[in-house]
């Protein structure tokens, strides 16, 4: 398989967060924590995982590239039942933080079954202030659409929703969607600071809409030199397979209010588990949110009904979108727009 020639005579070597504490301390924060919670809420059941993780990361090869990423981190992702509740599960608890934040876990925790024990009616009207996260979260899955419309491969083919709009503006000033590899917006464990086929980028970041101008695409070295463009750090693969283009994580650059200012005393909605939806290829997207929660003051008062929750990409960046905060809610900057719910 024609690939393009292996990097050679490069060094880096990057550790991200602080030697893991000792499994038995980890587990004792964790049983102290989940008795904390057994006893303060005894009408909901929590089971899955707590977990401590020590990732590495590596490429090598005999040209003397050396490249090594290892990151540590700690994660709570708890599923939530409420004691006489028909569903397999209702709500859920996730965190992921590069130290053991007890106490942190333990007020989100508080926060989102507190709220949940309250069902309250929709906010008014058919369009609602909404709040996910940066990086597209549950409730737009990701910003899904963007994988084929920012795809290289998608744009020389003339098949992406963006075909024949570099350097042009696509949606609202505010607007930068980036690939970020620094370690300090995303927790993930493959977001690694190069790709497969050894690619890096200037600061750990490559940006692709800049202030609402279309300005790269996703790309391996195979299509950014048939697009004259730099690579994006898009070649994925297993280790013993060729490089080929794939999926990169998006992330909405703040647009530096806080999220009390972008919710403006406003109750907003807050959806944590939204499963079913999906994008079509004209940019419209629809999913049933199964659980969410009324966000009112910087806290969340109480759950919300079921509700169907449809947006335009178009909109989402356009005229509904109200901004990304610059501070964090459950350890996250959130995205604020406007959808419609029913």
């Amino acid at each position: 398989v024609p690939t393009a020639p292996p990097e050679t005579g490069k060094e880096r070597i990057r550790e991200q967060g602080e030697a893991l504490i000792p499994a038995e301390a980890f587990r004792a924060g964790c049983e102290e924590l989940l008795a904390t919670l057994r006893a303060e809420f005894p009408d909901f059941v929590l089971s899955n995982k707590m977990q401590m993780m020590d990732v590495e990361m590596r490429l090598e090869n005999d040209g003397g590239l050396k490249y090594v990423d290892r990151k540590r981190s700690y994660a709570m992702i708890l599923v939530v039942k409420q004691v006489g509740s028909p569903n397999m599960f209702d709500s859920q608890l996730i965190a992921v933080s590069r130290r053991f934040d007890r106490e942190g876990w333990l007020a989100q925790a508080r926060e989102i079954l507190t709220a949940h024990r309250t069902l309250l009616p929709m906010p008014e009207g058919k369009t609602a202030r909404v709040i996910d996260n940066a990086g597209g979260g549950n409730a737009l899955q990701g910003f899904g659409i963007l994988d084929s419309a920012l795809s290289g491969r998608e744009y020389l083919a003339g098949t992406s929703l963006f075909r024949d709009k570099l350097g042009q503006r696509l949606f609202d000033p505010r607007v930068t969607l980036t690939y970020d590899v620094t370690g300090t917006e995303w927790l993930a464990q493959d977001d690694v600071f190069f790709d497969k086929e050894g690619t890096t980028l200037p600061d750990d970041r490559a940006t692709f809409i800049e202030n609402g101008v279309l300005k790269n695409c996703v790309t391996n070295k195979k299509y950014a030199a048939q697009l004259g463009l730099t690579p994006t750090g898009g070649a994925r693969g297993d280790y013993d397979s060729a490089p080929a283009l794939g999926l990169v994580s998006f992330l909405l650059d703040s647009t530096g209010e806080t999220l009390e200012q972008l919710t403006a005393g406003r109750e907003c909605i807050f959806p944590l588990i939204a499963s079913g939806g999906d994008w079509t290829d004209a940019g419209d997207y629809a999913t049933p949110v199964q659980c969410a929660y009324l966000f009112r003051d910087g806290k969340l008062v109480g759950r919300l009904p079921e509700f169907n929750l449809s947006v335009k990409l178009n909109e989402l960046f356009g005229k509904d979108f109200v901004g990304v905060s610059a501070d964090r809610f459950f350890g996250e900057r959130r995205l604020v727009f406007h959808g419609t719910v029913q």
